[in-house]
């Protein structure tokens, strides 16, 4: 799970790169022009930033905790605790 963040997180390096180099349009300049249809630039940059903000962000954490997860000391039997993976809080640090 290392190796797909470290990816992931790439991935997002490479998009910002994408971003930055379309250059801000007059549409998103200019306060009165934000009316209307977005032009070719704004869209590409929105959509690549609520990608990152949105998807790409939240899934890199959510991978980097479940790679830091560590199971309580002990074993526990499967029939003694019936929580799923998806019952587990994601959030690194917190602990039942």
């Amino acid at each position: 799970m290392w190796a797909v963040a470290g990816d992931l997180t790439s991935i997002r390096y490479r998009l910002l790169g994408v971003q930055a180099s379309v250059p801000p349009s007059a549409q998103e300049t200019s306060q009165g022009d934000l009316d209307g249809e977005p032009d070719v630039e704004t869209e590409i940059r929105t959509v690549i930033a609520n990608g990152i903000q949105s998807c790409l962000d939240p899934l890199i954490d959510d991978l980097l905790a479940a790679a830091d997860y560590q199971p309580e000391s002990g074993s526990v039997e499967e029939d003694d605790d019936p929580r799923s993976i998806a019952d587990l809080d994601r959030r690194r640090g917190d602990r039942d």
